[in-house]
């Protein structure tokens, strides 16, 4: 935002694009509707987007809690942890990067098991998506797939057992 913003990290351009590209599609949108570009008003909108970042994670949890057949209650006690657990609350308030990852992770995580539960090509197609945008927020999206095998593998076990042995 030109002279707006004057970042104090001079290395801020190495950071993967996706909470940037939010936050800047934020300030936009924010603009659109009258509201002056000005460094508080880019700051806030920033602070928007982390805001929403925080609310896809806690819906996240939730969809997450009751689709491994977790009762509504302990789901919703689950998010509202997850909303409430003090490191999480204040980079949900603050840190957009870290907040942005937790939240596509989640939301990866969520999709490919949805895949697997439901027999569904367009959750597997939602998670890649997700997971892509996770990997262009912080390179530790990379583990999604190794979660998400192990836990196809320990949820199969009986199956892979019996395929196994019949092939053998």
């Amino acid at each position: 935002f030109g002279s707006t913003i004057y970042p104090q990290d001079t290395s801020i351009a190495r950071y993967p694009p996706v909470p940037n590209y939010a936050g800047s599609l934020m300030v936009l949108i924010r603009s659109a509707f009258g509201v002056p570009v000005t460094s508080d008003s880019v700051i806030i909108a920033f602070h928007y987007v982390t805001v929403l970042f925080f609310a896809i994670l806690v819906v996240s949890v939730y969809q997450l809690s009751l689709l491994m057949g977790i009762g509504e209650e302990v789901s919703i006690f689950a998010a509202l942890v997850t909303f409430l657990y003090p490191a999480l609350f204040g980079h949900g308030l603050s840190n957009l990067k870290d907040t942005a990852q937790v939240s596509l992770f989640t939301a990866a995580m969520y999709f490919f098991i949805k895949a697997n539960v439901m027999n569904s090509y367009r959750s597997i197609l939602m998670g890649a998506c997700v997971w892509g945008l996770a990997l262009a927020t912080k390179f530790n999206a990379v583990y999604v797939p190794v979660i998400w095998s192990a836990w196809v593998v320990v949820t199969r076990r009986k199956k892979m057992i019996v395929w196994i042995v019949r092939s053998l």
